[in-house]
């Protein structure tokens, strides 16, 4: 259901062009593997407030779309959470999460993942996913799909 990958574990953009095993070395020089678990939609919104604007580097989500307000303070600038289908993040309901290994341990604070359920460790490594995943895909065309929306940026004046 839902994807996290923590800032700091992304070192670099992907330039455009033929992406090699070179690349993903650089975007990703940890050898973290995925885990899967399961979570609350309550852990699911501490891990967002957690790493959104995190002195750790933002955190990387996919399957939800994230309302915040950057001008609260670090830790309650979530406003809504909404699954990719566009249904409300349910806190009481249970969500498939998959992330790495150094996360569920507990790295960069991120100790909401221990409380999961049903852990499990692929020790697929996170890069060798990004490498099956860019093969699968072929050409990829990257294209803004609006996942996090700041509510400061709607309120700006009109230039």
């Amino acid at each position: 259901d839902i994807a996290f990958q923590n800032g700091g574990g992304l070192r670099t953009s992907i330039p455009e062009g033929v992406v090699t095993m070179g690349n993903l070395y650089e975007v990703a020089p940890f050898d973290n593997t995925l885990v899967t678990l399961d979570m609350t939609g309550e852990q699911v919104l501490q891990v967002l407030n957690h790493g959104i604007n995190s002195k750790h580097g933002m955190v990387q989500f996919s399957g939800l779309q994230v309302r915040i307000d950057s001008t609260r303070s670090w830790g309650s600038q979530v406003l809504e959470v909404r699954l990719k289908d566009g249904s409300l993040l349910d806190l009481d309901a249970t969500y498939r999460v998959v992330t790495n290994d150094f996360l569920v341990a507990g790295g960069d604070e991120y100790t909401m993942f221990k409380q999961g359920k049903n852990i499990t460790d692929t020790f697929v490594p996170v890069r060798d996913a990004m490498a099956e995943a860019f093969r699968q895909a072929g050409t990829v065309r990257v294209k803004a799909d609006d996942r996090l929306r700041d509510t400061r940026e709607a309120m700006k004046p009109a230039a």
